[in-house]
């Protein structure tokens, strides 16, 4: 997940006025107003209703926006009564509509972002799949969330666990063909316009290969379902996100699978309130969502999704348990998990591997997780699932970790 910030330095500065001049009528108040412009997509906003906004009403104000503006909102949401809609106009434009009794805010719609590779070993065709209670030579993540110490590079689990559930992965697309998948990897959605239906970048696949890939997954029978709202420069926007995250949610529970699904998303950019309850919302309706804390090195509090109260949130951890030098940190992360040197699937070829770095690689072993113990404990909720996954994981190990909990993701059938 990588996000763009600018740190400025400001000088103080007191002015006395003898006469404030007060702000024009018309003039529109933007929530995230501070963010930085070279994160926000030009001319386009997230507006967002008040909780007692009714269909009619949004119908009836749309309408409006067409009347004024010559067209319609380019996207409309709502999940569990979450409701809102992206449109793409200029001030002056906002201005003709941004004042109405439904708006509870209206916040500037921003990129969003895979993480970075710091790693850059090379491609290459990797391990065949095992189906063993114990699989030999493990990626060291798997070892790592199935023993309560480091070093292990045998995977300890129950191979009838994350039968009949479903991951979407909220990313770049998977490469469904890969062969880490043997069919478990379906095509879900894609919400980047003129894109194909594939992996163009290979973060998804690899985050993908990570949950549920045979030899290199957590979750080594359960199905991912690509959602696509990363581009081929694993770039996105927070009203992509958030459309992304409504076609999930009415998929899962058009299936009969809300109670065995996940979402996962190793993506982010900068605090967007609307994101943050688009993830309430989700997770109100019964899905567990992970995301990741971010690899800015700072407090997650600052970015979205990974300061939605809500989310299970994931910081990365190396081998030696230390914090990723990169990883974000803070009170609101959950649970860290390995996020450095991860091999899993990539998108170049059905049999192609690769190794990456970063909360991105992190926040699939947890996802992956959540699916198992959905499985294996029948799970039904998001806060019994965030509750085992704290309760099992292993204490006070992670060095500098700072002010986050110190807990690192464990499976519970190791030693």
């Amino acid at each position: 997940m990588l996000t763009n910030s600018l740190a400025l330095a400001l000088l103080p500065l007191t002015l006395t006025l003898a006469n404030p001049v007060p702000a024009p009528a018309d003039t529109i108040t933007i929530a995230n107003a501070g963010i930085s412009a070279a994160d926000t997509v030009p001319n386009s906003y997230i507006i967002v209703y008040k909780s007692t906004a009714d269909d009619g009403q949004i119908k009836k104000y749309h309408g409006e926006i067409l009347a004024k503006l010559g067209k319609k909102p380019v996207s409309e949401f709502n999940i569990n009564g979450f409701k809102g809609a992206n449109v793409v106009t200029d001030a002056a434009g906002l201005a003709k509509v941004g004042k109405n009794d439904l708006i509870d805010y209206i916040e500037k719609d921003a990129y969003v972002s895979v993480s970075p590779s710091t790693n850059n070993t090379k491609i290459f065709s990797g391990p065949s799949a095992q189906s063993l209670v114990q699989q030999p030579s493990a990626t060291w993540g798997l070892g790592r969330i199935s023993h309560k110490l480091r070093g292990y590079f045998n995977y300890i689990f129950d191979t009838t666990a994350c039968q009949n559930t479903r991951t979407y992965i909220l990313d770049t697309g998977i490469l469904v063909g890969h062969s880490e998948f043997q069919g478990r990897a379906v095509w879900g959605a894609n919400f980047i316009a003129g894109s194909p239906n594939t992996d163009e970048h290979g973060h998804g696949t690899h985050c993908a290969g990570t949950v549920a890939g045979a030899s290199v997954g957590v979750c080594k029978k359960g199905t991912v379902v690509a959602v696509k709202v990363l581009s081929k420069t694993g770039s996105g926007t927070y009203a992509g996100i958030i459309a992304g995250m409504q076609w999930a949610l009415n998929d899962a529970y058009a299936r009969g699978m809300q109670k065995r699904s996940v979402f996962s998303m190793s993506l982010g950019g900068s605090y967007s309130a609307s994101v943050n309850s688009a993830v309430a919302s989700v997770v109100g309706y019964g899905i567990p969502v992970v995301v990741a804390a971010g690899n800015s090195n700072l407090n997650a509090a600052g970015f979205s999704p990974a300061s939605a109260p809500s989310a299970i949130t994931v910081g990365a951890s190396d081998f030696y348990d230390t914090r990723a030098s990169f990883s974000n940190w803070g009170p609101g992360l959950d649970v860290f998990a390995p996020g450095v040197t991860i091999l899993s699937s990539w998108f170049t070829c059905n049999t192609c591997y690769y190794y990456l770095d970063g909360t991105s690689q992190a926040t699939p072993h947890v996802a992956g997780l959540a699916a198992y113990l959905i499985a294996k404990e029948g799970l039904s909720t998001p806060t019994a699932i965030v509750n085992r996954i704290i309760s099992l994981s292993t204490k006070n190990q992670v060095v500098n970790a700072l002010t986050s909990p110190n807990r690192i993701a464990y499976n519970g059938n190791g030693f």
